[in-house]
């Protein structure tokens, strides 16, 4: 609640800068009402949220001199504002004009032409509530690519890599009263480089590059002791779903505890024995999640710390089991035909075959980030009300609210995780796999799962992570593809 009415305060009260900086500091207009309200994370939501999808102070650094000239301790270089959580190439940023209908080639290449570095800054209008043993983090939900954080002039954060989440915790860098000035350094150079970054459909003539925060900034708090991800495995044939929580340290107390239309049907009250300890939750009921019946249960974690203090944490899960089988009548058993016998994929122990939608889950005036809620809603009904059962995110790395449309929505999803650049080269020194394999790792943390796509053996039922869409291939003898969905 603390958290809730200082935001209301901070909506209310005009952001001016300190005086201490430089008397010739221009003024900071208001912290305007925040974009994309909702919560951006409803797969893994703390109650202490504050949206800083705001008016950002911002600056182009084409020359790159904004670290040797100590940008992030000055007042006189912010020249442009920009609304997040819209990339600095999107009109919804307020740095491009709005337009209308598709881009021509020569307005796409137009959009694209910026490449290289740019600053942002906020300052907050009130020092941060202080709570006993609870600590203020900053999360980025997506800053496109290598980022830098500075919080009071102190050098706090870097990170790479344009579609995972982090997160500073601000207690060693703000004293209590402080005000707090947000300073955040993004280097985005897409196919400049080497093209070793993981881009996707960005750049050239295909679509609009995205540069920059496009995911939304918030602040949430922690204690010491707090959960950091966790990864849910379904099984539904036992009726339970296996709980694998990571801690920041290991706990005195962790507590389960799984609803199905608000009413409790699964409890787990115990001590971890690690970091990430295993955990089987039994659930009394059992609802399948399938196209049909997209039933989703509510979970929320609960760790305690030896000063008692708790990190609750609330996200959801579907009871779904995946597999690969024969289709009837055409196992090994029932034709001698090779090019008759193939597999297909099963949901809950039946055949399913998917009709999938390619998804671009591009915005004409947000780029990669959705003008709203409402708007990604809308997208997903029109591909159900056509009869597509499945939707393939392509290439792009989407946000999680997204993810859980689709699955209350009921759809099966096929996530490609964005590619390199299709000019890339392996050569020696190329880091180009280092930062594809960083970017599914960190994907792997956010989303709760380690494998995206898999296989099972004809006849063998097995429960694969949630969202993961396996992809069934028999082979022709001359050595083709034969595809059963």
């Amino acid at each position: 609640m603390i958290a809730r009415r200082w935001l209301l305060a901070v909506l209310g009260l005009v952001c001016a800068c300190s005086s201490s900086d430089s008397g010739s500091e221009p003024s900071v207009p208001p912290l305007a009402a925040v974009v994309r309200p909702e919560h951006p994370r409803p797969d893994f939501r703390r109650d202490s949220f504050v949206n800083l999808n705001t008016i950002w102070e911002f600056a182009y650094d084409p020359e790159d001199v904004g670290l040797t000239e100590r940008w992030f301790e000055r007042g006189d270089v912010w020249a442009e504002r920009i609304q997040v959580p819209y990339a600095w190439e999107a009109p919804l940023s307020g740095l491009v004009p709005e337009h209308e209908g598709p881009y021509s080639v020569v307005q796409t290449i137009v959009a694209n032409t910026f490449r290289g570095v740019a600053w942002y800054r906020l300052r907050l209008p009130e020092p941060l509530p202080v709570d006993p043993g609870l600590d203020w983090h900053l999360v980025f939900g997506a800053v496109d690519f290598e980022a830098s954080v500075w919080i009071n002039g102190q050098h706090a954060a870097d990170h790479a890599g344009g579609y995972a989440p982090f997160s500073v915790n601000l207690a060693p860098f703000v004293r209590k009263g402080e005000h707090v000035t947000i300073v955040l350094r993004v280097k985005d150079e897409t196919e400049l480089n080497d093209r070793a970054q993981p881009v996707g459909k960005q750049g050239g003539v295909w679509y609009t590059r995205t540069s920059g925060i496009w995911q939304t900034v918030y602040l949430e708090q922690r204690p010491r002791l707090h959960l950091t991800s966790i990864r849910l495995i379904p099984e539904p044939s036992q009726s339970r779903v296996i709980v694998r929580p990571t801690l920041s340290e290991i706990g005195t107390n962790l507590s389960l505890e799984a609803r199905l239309d608000g009413a409790v049907v699964g409890r787990f009250d115990g001590v971890p024995s690690s970091t990430s300890p295993e955990i089987e939750l039994t659930l009394d009921t059992v609802q399948r999640w399938d196209i049909e019946h997209p039933t989703l249960y509510d979970l929320d974690v609960i760790v305690r710390g030896a000063d008692g203090v708790e990190d609750v944490v609330h996200t959801y899960f579907g009871l779904v089991e995946v597999a690969t089988d024969w289709l009837p009548g055409h196992a090994p058993s029932d034709t001698l035909e090779p090019l008759e016998q193939y597999q297909a994929l099963h949901v809950n122990g039946r055949p399913r075959y998917l009709r999938c939608i390619l998804d671009q889950s591009y915005y004409p005036n947000g780029v990669y980030t959705a003008p709203s809620l409402d708007a990604i809603r809308a997208d997903l009904q029109l591909a159900k009300g056509f009869g597509f059962n499945c939707v393939r995110l392509h290439i792009k790395a989407d946000e999680p609210v997204k993810l859980r449309l689709l699955d209350e929505m009921g759809f099966y999803v096929v996530y490609d995780v964005p590619s390199l650049d299709m000019q890339a080269r392996n050569v020696e020194g190329f880091a180009g796999r280092a930062n594809f394999e960083s970017t599914m790792r960190g994907l792997f943390e956010r989303d709760g799962f380690r494998r995206w796509t898999g296989r099972a053996s004809p006849g063998r039922s097995r429960t694969l992570p949630w969202r993961a869409a396996p992809r069934c291939r028999a082979r022709h003898p001359n050595g083709r593809a034969r595809i059963a969905w």
